[in-house]
C-alpha cells in the first residue's frame, strides 16, 4: 500500500508537470498583471523609463513623493524577484545563445515552471512533517496542487511559504533552537507578510504558539526575533522604496489602507460573507477534502500539536478571509496543509466504503477543475497573441481578459485596447476609427454576430472552446463551430457599414 501510495504520488507530479507545459488557459487577470507583467518589463525592458502601462497596484498615485503613506503601491517587487525574475533572466540568457526562442508561450510557462520545484517543496514538507504518503497524495491529486500552485499568483508563494514555515517551526527542536534559527523564521515571515498581508490570518495560531513555546521563555530568543524583524522590515522597505522611488514604501500597509476602504473593494466586486466557506473552499480544494477537513476538526483526534495548529489555521483563515467582502477561490491556498492534516484523520477513523467514496469524488473534482480552469476558461488568449501579424500596431480585445500586452512577441503594437464587455455598436464605432491595415481585433468567435462577420476577415481561429463563465448563454447559442478565440483583420469595405456610416453623419 506504501508503495502503492508512493507510485501514485509521483504520477500526479508528472501530471503537474505535464499541465504546465500544456495549459492552454487564463485563470485570472492577476497572475499576468500582479507577476509577469511586471518581471517581463524589468528584465526585457530595462531602460524603459514610463510605467503607465502597468496595473494599478504598481502605480502609486503620487508618485515621487517623500516620506508620504498611503496612495502608494501596494505590490512588493520583492515576490517578483524571487519567482518570474529569476526565470526570465535564464529564458534571456538561453534566448541570447539561441537555445530558445523567445515567445509568448516561453515567457508564460517559464515562471510557472520556476514555481513547479517550489510546489514540489509544499510535498516534501507534508511528508516530513507527517510520514504520511496519504496526506501527499491528497495534496498532489487536488487542484491546490496540479493547478493553482504553479501559476503566478501572490496566493501561490504565500502558500508556499507558509508551508515552509509550519515545517520549520514544528521540526526544530526546543533544545537545538538557535538564533540563527530564530533569525530564519522571523525573516521568512516578515517575508511573507511581504508577499500578502492575509498570511497573519494563517499564520496567527503558528506564530502565537512559536512565541510562546519557544521564545517567551528565553530572553535572549525573543530579542534575537525582535530584532531581525525589525531588519527585516526594514530591509524590505528599502528595497521597494529604491525601487519605486518612494520613501518609505511599505507595501503591506499600503495594501492594508487600500483594502479596508470598502469602496475600493466596490471597484473589484463584493462578494456574500459565506461564499469562501461554501462556494470558494470546495472549489480550491474539492468538496470532499474540504468537508473532510472542517469535519476533522469536530471528531476526537490524535492531540498532535499539528493537527491543532492546523485545525486552528483553518478557522482563523476562513473567518478573517470572510469579513473582507471580495473574496476569491485563490486566497484560500495557504489553506493546502491543515485541510490535508485534518481531512487524513477523517480518513483513518472511517471503513473502506467510505474511503472509496472520498476518493472518487475528490479526484473527479480535480478532473473538473483542472479541464475547466486549465484547459478551457479564456482558452486560445495565448495562442491568439502568438498569431498576430508583425505589421499589426493596434489591438482590440472584445469580450475576453485584458491583454497583457507585454506577452506579444509576434508584433511591435503601439496601442492595446480592452474593450471587455462593451456593446457591439460600441466595438463597431471603434473599429471605424483605426487605420484597417494596422489594426487586429481578438475576441470569441460567439462575441461577434454572423451578419457582423462581413466586415471583418478571420485570420486566425482556436479549435478549443473559449469558456466564459459569465457569458455561458452567449456560447450556447452560437454553437461549438463558433465557441473558440479568433482573431480577425478588419475587412477594407466596413467604410460601407452601418455603423461607420451613421458615425460619419453624426
Amino acid at each position: 500500500m506504501w508503495k502503492a501510495s508512493r507510485h501514485l504520488y509521483y504520477i500526479f507530479v508528472f501530471l503537474r508537470l505535464v499541465i504546465i507545459l500544456t495549459s492552454t488557459s487564463y485563470i485570472h487577470p492577476d497572475e499576468f498583471f500582479q507577476n509577469i507583467e511586471i518581471a517581463i518589463d524589468d528584465v526585457f525592458n530595462p531602460s524603459k523609463q514610463s510605467h503607465l502601462a502597468r496595473a494599478w497596484e504598481w502605480n502609486p498615485t503620487k508618485p515621487h513623493q517623500i516620506f508620504a503613506v498611503g496612495n502608494g503601491p501596494i505590490r512588493s517587487i520583492v515576490p517578483v524577484w524571487l519567482t518570474s525574475h529569476v526565470a526570465l533572466n535564464l529564458l534571456k540568457f538561453l534566448n541570447r545563445w539561441n537555445l530558445i526562442k523567445l515567445s509568448t508561450r516561453s515567457l508564460v510557462i517559464a515562471p510557472r515552471l520556476a514555481l513547479f520545484p517550489l510546489s514540489c517543496l509544499v510535498d516534501y514538507c507534508a511528508f516530513r512533517l507527517t510520514k504520511s504518503q496519504s496526506i501527499r497524495l491528497l495534496l498532489a491529486s487536488s487542484p491546490f496542487s496540479l493547478l493553482f500552485l504553479c501559476r503566478t499568483f501572490s496566493n501561490s508563494l504565500e502558500s508556499i511559504l507558509f508551508t515552509l514555515i509550519l515545517t520549520l517551526s514544528l521540526s526544530i527542536h526546543p533544545h537545538r533552537l538557535s538564533k540563527s534559527s530564530v533569525a530564519l523564521l522571523t525573516f521568512l515571515n516578515v517575508l511573507t507578510l511581504w508577499v500578502r498581508v492575509t498570511y497573519l490570518a494563517f499564520a496567527l495560531p503558528v506564530v502565537l504558539w512559536f512565541g510562546y513555546t519557544r521564545l517567551i521563555r528565553s530572553p535572549s530568543l525573543l530579542t534575537t526575533a525582535v530584532l531581525s524583524a525589525l531588519f527585516s522590515v526594514v530591509a524590505l522597505t528599502l528595497v521597494d522604496s529604491f525601487y519605486f522611488h518612494r520613501w518609505p514604501c511599505i507595501t503591506p500597509l499600503e495594501f492594508l489602507i487600500y483594502n479596508l476602504d470598502r469602496r475600493n473593494l466596490a471597484l473589484h466586486g463584493t462578494h456574500p460573507y459565506w461564499l469562501h466557506l461554501l462556494i470558494n473552499g470546495p472549489i480550491a480544494f474539492g468538496p470532499a477534502l474540504w468537508l473532510a477537513g472542517w469535519y476533522g476538526i469536530r471528531i476526537k483526534m490524535s492531540s498532535t500539536i499539528l493537527v491543532k495548529l492546523s485545525a486552528l489555521s483553518l478557522c482563523s483563515g476562513v473567518l478573517v478571509l470572510s469579513l473582507q467582502p471580495h473574496q476569491e477561490p485563490r486566497f484560500l491556498l495557504p489553506l493546502g496543509l491543515p485541510l490535508a492534516v485534518l481531512g487524513s484523520q477523517v480518513l483513518r477513523k472511517n471503513t473502506w466504503p467510505f474511503r472509496n467514496g472520498f476518493w472518487t469524488v475528490h479526484l473527479i473534482h480535480s478532473i473538473v477543475i483542472v479541464a475547466l480552469f486549465g484547459y478551457l476558461h479564456q482558452a486560445g488568449l495565448e495562442t491568439a497573441l502568438q498569431a498576430l501579424p508583425p505589421e499589426a500596431r493596434t489591438l482590440i480585445s472584445y469580450k475576453t481578459f485584458d491583454v497583457p500586452s507585454t506577452l506579444i512577441t509576434t508584433a511591435q503594437l503601439d496601442n492595446v485596447e480592452n474593450l471587455r464587455g462593451s456593446s457591439k455598436k460600441h466595438l463597431m464605432a471603434r473599429l471605424c476609427d483605426l487605420k484597417i491595415d494596422e489594426a487586429c481585433l481578438l475576441s470569441p468567435r460567439w462575441a461577434i454576430d454572423l451578419d457582423d462577420e462581413n466586415w471583418l476577415v478571420l485570420a486566425w481561429s482556436s479549435s478549443i472552446p473559449h469558456l466564459d463563465l459569465d457569458r455561458l448563454d452567449e456560447i450556447w447559442n452560437a454553437g461549438f463551430q463558433r465557441s473558440g478565440m479568433a482573431l480577425w483583420r478588419i475587412n477594407q469595405n466596413i467604410t460601407n457599414s452601418a455603423y461607420c456610416l451613421q458615425k460619419q453623419l453624426v
